[in-house]
């Protein structure tokens, strides 16, 4: 074997070695990529239901119910907006959007934002973030 086999040899190892190494940090990339996508989802699901629970609990109770809840400013780093339009809540990140149903009854829903609200139940009807409620 000459010192020129050799060499070469020694080149295509490493080329070889050099490749798998990117294909690798690639498929790793990848994968951390979906599963961050999954996490975004499931955050924004979970709000989204969280924050419907607030409103289906307000509806069920008796008049005179007052509760404070805070939304975050993000979830887990991650952006979104919150808002409510008729009678649907709206939680959306950059990626992805869920909308949950809201009770009938609700004054005031707009309102809503990130940070604390108050929930209140006065008169049959559920009023958010106001001192007056119907």
């Amino acid at each position: 074997m000459n010192k020129s086999q050799v060499a070469i040899e020694f080149v295509i190892t490493i080329g070889i070695s050099v490749f798998m190494l990117f294909l690798f940090v690639a498929i790793i990339q990848e994968e951390t990529i979906k599963f961050n996508r999954e996490r975004e989802l499931v955050l924004v699901e979970d709000l989204a239901a969280t924050l419907q629970r607030e409103f289906i609990v307000a509806e069920s109770v008796n008049n005179g119910y007052t509760r404070t809840f805070k939304i975050p400013d993000t979830l887990l780093g991650i952006n979104f907006t919150v808002f409510a339009q008729s009678q649907e809540l709206v939680v959306r990140s950059v990626h992805y959007e869920s909308v949950a149903a809201l009770p009938q009854n609700i004054s005031n829903v707009i309102s809503l934002k990130k940070g604390v609200n108050t929930i209140k139940k006065e008169k049959g009807v559920i009023c958010l973030n106001t001192n007056i409620c119907p």
